[in-house]
Parts: structure tokens; C-alpha cells; sequence
């Protein structure tokens, strides 16, 4: 393990690259079903529909009246 991060830590990498090691090594040290979990939360849920108070216009009722 240590020798691993001894390479990665010596290894010239660019940004992207850089980044993308980041993000595996937080995903390994929060667990993955944590993260998928805190990220389903941002997932706006569909809203339901609020009917709303129907005008005294005819037909507005159910026999018209």
C-alpha cells in the first residue's frame, strides 16, 4: 500500500489526471454507497400537482351549476 502511494505521489500527472485520482481516493475513503446515497438527495423529486380552487364560472361545477 505504501509503495503505491509512494508512486502515485512521484508520478507527473496533469490536472485532469490529478483530479481523477482525487476523486477515487474520496470515494474509496467515504464508501461508495454513501456517496450515492448524499448524491440521491440532491435529485429533485417530482412535485405533485396542487389543484387549485376552481373559479364560480359556469361549468365549473360538476352539473354546471
Amino acid at each position: 500500500m505504501n509503495k503505491y502511494l509512494q508512486i502515485i505521489m512521484t508520478k507527473k500527472m496533469t490536472r485532469k489526471e490529478f483530479l481523477t485520482y482525487l476523486g477515487m481516493f474520496f470515494l474509496a475513503i467515504t464508501g461508495i454507497s454513501k456517496t450515492l446515497k448524499n448524491i440521491s438527495k440532491f435529485n429533485p423529486k417530482s412535485k405533485k400537482l396542487i389543484s387549485k380552487p376552481h373559479s364560480s364560472a359556469f361549468g365549473s361545477r360538476a352539473y354546471g351549476v
